[in-house]
C-alpha cells in the first residue's frame, strides 16, 4: 500500500514537473493577455466539473477534478482572431487609455494552464488553494500563479471568491499581475449557469485595472476523473 501511494505520487510530481519545464520559456511579448479564472467550488469528495464561457478576450475551456481533497485543473482559453465579446462596452472606455502591459482589445490567441492544489473544505462553505504554470502558444509567455479559492452554497446558489496572484515576463520585465475575481452559480441540478467577474492588476505605478466578464455553462459529475477514465476500460 505504501508502495503504490508512494508510485501515484510520483507519477504526479512527474506530470507536473513536464508540464513546467514544457513552457519553461520567457517570451519578450509586450502585452498581458487576461482570462477566466477556473474557480471550482467542489460539493463532493470526488467531483468532476466541466465548463465553457465567453469572456472579453475569447472562449474559455475548464476542466477541474477532486480526488479525496486534492484537486486538479485544466484550462484552455482560445480566439481565433475574429470572435467578439463586450457586453458592457469596457473597450469604449479603456481605448481612451494608452496601451500597457495588459491587452485592451481581443486578438488571436491560445492559452492552456495546469493547476494543482488542495481542498480544505468542500461542504457549504468552501476553501481552496493552489498553484499551477500556464503558457500562451500564439505569443509565447509564461506565466506562474497561485490561487486562493472561498465560497458558500445554498440551495440555489453558489458564491465565491478566487485571489490570484500570477508571476511573469512582460516587455522585458518581471511583473506581477494580481487578478481577483467574483464568481456566482445559479444551481440547474448538474448543470450550473455562471457568471464571473474579474480584474487584472498589474502591480506597478501608472499602470491600469483591467476588467473580464465571462458567461458560461458548467456540468458537474460526483466523480473523480479518475475514476470516469476507469469506468471506460
Amino acid at each position: 500500500m505504501i508502495f503504490e501511494n508512494f508510485s501515484t505520487e510520483l507519477k504526479r510530481a512527474c506530470f507536473i514537473a513536464f508540464y513546467f519545464f514544457m513552457f519553461q520559456t520567457y517570451g519578450q511579448v509586450e502585452l498581458f493577455i487576461p482570462q477566466s479564472n477556473n474557480v471550482p467550488l467542489f460539493n463532493f469528495k470526488d467531483e468532476t466539473q466541466f465548463g465553457i464561457n465567453a469572456n472579453n478576450y475569447g472562449c474559455n475551456y475548464q476542466i477541474a477534478t477532486q480526488k479525496e481533497n486534492r484537486i486538479g485543473m485544466l484550462n484552455f482559453q482560445y480566439n481565433s482572431g475574429h470572435f467578439h465579446f463586450d457586453p458592457l462596452n469596457f473597450e469604449d472606455y479603456y481605448l481612451l487609455k494608452k496601451e500597457q502591459l495588459i491587452q485592451l482589445m481581443p486578438s488571436e490567441t491560445f492559452y492552456s494552464e495546469f493547476g494543482y492544489g488542495y481542498n480544505f473544505s468542500y461542504n457549504s462553505k468552501k476553501l481552496a488553494l493552489l498553484a499551477g504554470v500556464g503558457h500562451e502558444f500564439k505569443k509565447s509567455n509564461t506565466r506562474y500563479f497561485i490561487q486562493l479559492n472561498w465560497g458558500k452554497e445554498s440551495r440555489l446558489l453558489k458564491a465565491g471568491i478566487a485571489l490570484r496572484a500570477n508571476y511573469t515576463t512582460i516587455a522585458h520585465e518581471d511583473l506581477i499581475i494580481l487578478e481577483p475575481a467574483l464568481q456566482g452559480k445559479i444551481k440547474l441540478g448538474k448543470l450550473k449557469l455562471l457568471h464571473q467577474f474579474s480584474y487584472s492588476i498589474p502591480l506597478k505605478q501608472d499602470s491600469y485595472m483591467m476588467p473580464v466578464v465571462s458567461f458560461g455553462l458548467e456540468y458537474a459529475i460526483p466523480e473523480s476523473l479518475k475514476s470516469i477514465f476507469s469506468s471506460l476500460k
